[in-house]
This record gives C-alpha cells, sequence and structure tokens, in this order.
C-alpha cells in the first residue's frame, strides 16, 4: 500500500515511516513522507517538503517547496497519516490563526477533494484512508478518563484548533480514522533529532542529576508508547480490517490516570533513582505558563483497543523498554 506521512520530521511521523517501511513489518508498505524543515537523510523513501504554516517566509534557504495537492496527485497515496501540527500550547496561543491553518487539517481535505472530487466518489479508484492524530486537549478536563463520548470543550487555542480538524474532516472526508493521542513518549526517533527536548528523556535527565525539580500533582493524562501507536496503525492499514466499518475517532491514551509526580516516580522506580529531596510536588498554578491547560485530560481508550485487538503498555511497562539498551 502507498502511505503518506504527513509531517513524517516530526517524532511520531518518524517512527510511523520507519515501522511500516521495515522489511521485518508484517505488511510493508511504500511510504513517502512530508517535512517542513528537516529532510530525513536516512530514509530511502519520497519525501517532499510542504509548508502549512502561513508565517514561514516563502525563501527560507531550505528546500524548494511544493504543496499538498502536488504531493497526493504525484504519489498518489492509497493512505494519508496526517501527523503535522503545532503542537506547543504557547505558540498556539502567540498565533492563532496559524495554529488554525496548520492544525485544522483543512489544506490536507481540500487535497484530497480536489483529487477525488465528490461527483467522481463512485468512481473505480478507492479514496484514501485519512488517519488523523489529534489530542487529548479537546476536552476541557473537567471529567476523569473521558470516553469518545463526551463532547469537546477546549480551553485552549492548540485544542481548539484540533477540535476544528475532527469536525472538518467529519464533514468532509470519508473513509477516516482520528485517534486522540495523549503525551507520546519512547526512545529517541529512528533517523534524527526533532530539535526539542523529548518529555521522559527530558525527566530522565532531571532525576538523574539528583537535584530537586517539580512535576505537577493535578493536571493528569493518559500518556501512550511511541511503538503502540505504530501497532494500532499497521493494524488500520492491515488488509485485515474493514476502513468503513472502523470510521470515527478513537481516544489513543495509555490504560492509566497519571499526574507528572506520579510519572516521575514510575520513572524513578524503573531507573532506580532516588526520589527524596528529589521529585518536588507542587499544583500547576505554581508556573505562569501563558496558555490556559486542562487539568485532567485522561482518557478511556478501550474502544481503540477492543476494535484493534492490541493491549496498550502500562507507563513502567513503556519506560522499561524506551531505556533498554541504553
Amino acid at each position: 500500500m502507498r502511505v503518506l506521512v504527513v509531517g513524517g520530521s516530526g517524532y511520531l511521523g518518524q517512527f510511523l515511516a520507519h515501522s511500516l517501511s521495515s522489511e521485518t513489518a508484517s505488511e510493508q508498505h511504500e511510504v513517502a513522507v512530508t517535512y517542513f524543515r528537516h529532510k530525513l537523510e536516512a530514509f530511502h523513501g519520497p519525501q517532499y517538503r510542504i509548508c502549512l504554516s502561513s508565517s514561514a517566509p516563502e525563501d527560507d534557504g531550505g528546500d524548494a517547496r511544493t504543496t499538498v495537492e502536488h504531493v497526493i496527485a504525484t504519489f498518489k497515496p492509497q493512505a494519508v497519516i496526517n501527523c503535522a501540527a503545532i503542537s506547543q500550547p504557547r505558540a498556539c496561543e502567540e498565533n492563532k490563526a496559524d495554529a488554525m491553518r496548520t492544525n485544522s487539517c483543512q489544506q490536507i481535505v481540500d487535497a484530497l477533494l480536489e483529487q477525488f472530487p465528490p461527483a467522481e466518489c463512485a468512481s473505480a479508484t478507492p479514496k484514501p484512508l485519512l488517519i488523523h492524530i489529534s489530542t487529548d486537549q479537546v476536552f476541557d478536563g473537567t471529567s476523569p478518563m473521558s470516553s469518545e463520548d463526551a463532547k469537546p470543550n477546549p480551553v485552549n487555542a492548540y485544542g481548539k484548533s484540533k477540535a476544528e480538524a475532527e469536525a472538518n474532516i467529519q464533514q468532509q472526508w470519508s473513509p477516516h480514522v482520528i485517534l486522540r493521542s495523549s503525551i507520546i513518549y519512547g526512545p529517541l526517533p529512528p533517523y534524527q533529532g526533532v530539535g526539542r527536548t523529548l518529555f521522559v528523556q527530558w525527566m530522565d535527565g532531571a532525576l538523574r542529576s539528583g537535584n530537586e525539580t517539580s512535576f505537577f500533582n493535578d493536571e493528569f493524562r493518559s500518556p501512550i508508547f511511541v511503538y503502540d501507536i505504530c501497532e494500532v496503525v499497521a493494524k488500520l492499514l492491515s488488509r485485515t480490517m474493514s476502513w468503513e466499518s472502523l470510521c470515527g475517532v478513537y481516544n489513543m491514551g495509555g490504560p492509566e490516570r497519571l499526574s507528572r509526580v506520579d510519572m516521575a516516580y514510575a520513572l524513578a522506580e524503573v531507573r532506580g533513582y532516588q526520589t527524596e529531596g528529589v521529585i518536588g510536588s507542587v499544583p500547576s498554578a505554581a508556573i505562569k505558563r501563558g496558555v490556559d491547560s486542562p487539568p485532567d485530560i485522561s482518557m478511556d481508550s478501550r474502544k481503540l483497543q477492543q476494535a484493534t485487538g492490541i493491549a496498550f503498555k502500562t507507563f513502567k511497562d513503556g519506560l522499561a523498554l524506551t531505556f533498554t539498551n541504553l
């Protein structure tokens, strides 16, 4: 199958490109990626440079850019996985219009509709499956372990832009699968760095230093191991799965409701670090971040696990695999 990973140079995008194109995969796919700043030097499939943002200068000295429309018309994907996003909530608050343009998925939907006009939807060529990576931040954080039935009610620009994407896709494109991801963690990316510190790697360095570091005790998430996501996507692309029956929105978080303090103690246990005088517990209000943050966006992801037959790893089990062979 021809699979296009939009945002393929990002953290999740690299893992998906690597796992889906691997010779050891149960079903090896022909994978292409898009990137904005950094081409994947060790990736051997087609790569296209695109820019979904409206704020980036046209001539930035990098590789020549193309459009999403051109990529879809040229590569002719049978599945499109959208990982591209401005995912830092504060950056979204500082430029809400650009966050909406980049994160709303409208440019990708428009490109698909151009290649597959509704009037020709009965053609012999099947429409590509659109797998969109959404976020737990579409929820307002007032209810623990939210299910898919909970109504999106985002409290910040990032969540609003991702909720807009969900609505755009559901109203305009089928077949689609929307995966609401929590914090994604795992080992270092398979090809190259992503230009930012990764959460569990930062936390590991902080605890290893032995210096006291404060962690929030009143914000809760359901962190998801990156290879569990790769397994989900591979299953969705499997010849044994019916896209029509799977079409819809799914929560995609690990099985636990954890605060940052909980995560720090779990990591300390897995890595054998001292905790007394090292892990500090503080309320989120203790630090001004310049953006509203939902307090409890833990998720119930049993629907996705049941649909795919995949059991998501606990945080400790994922951490053990993350730091194996270091």
